[in-house]
């Protein structure tokens, strides 16, 4: 039994299948280690775009003081966690390469 013909954004029919190329990119080796470094680059610059997107809030949707003050409370906790995993993963790597004690 033959699937029906899938449409394109034209509306038109076609009788090729969809592409899965881009799937088999992302989630494929190829895309694993792109992935991991992406995910960590948004962690660690998370509370700025968290800052900045409050501040535009406030400037054109016009949204309370207190929305801008909560996230700027976020932000900086969620900054000071992310130092902290930094400092205690190069305390860690100083440790195991025997260059110091680690985190005393």
């Amino acid at each position: 039994m033959t699937q029906p013909p899938s449409t394109n954004f034209q509306g038109r029919f076609s009788i090729r299948r969809p592409r899965t190329e881009l799937r088999m990119r992302i989630a494929g080796p190829a895309g694993l280690v792109p992935g991991i470094v992406y995910g960590v680059a948004l962690a660690f610059a998370g509370p700025a775009i968290l800052i900045r997107n409050s501040v535009r809030g406030r400037r054109i949707e016009n949204r309370p003081w207190k929305f801008v003050l909560g996230g700027c409370v976020i932000a900086a906790g969620w900054s000071f966690f992310s130092g902290t995993v930094i400092l205690y993963g190069v305390g860690e790597a100083t440790r195991v390469a025997g260059l110091g004690t680690g985190i005393a």
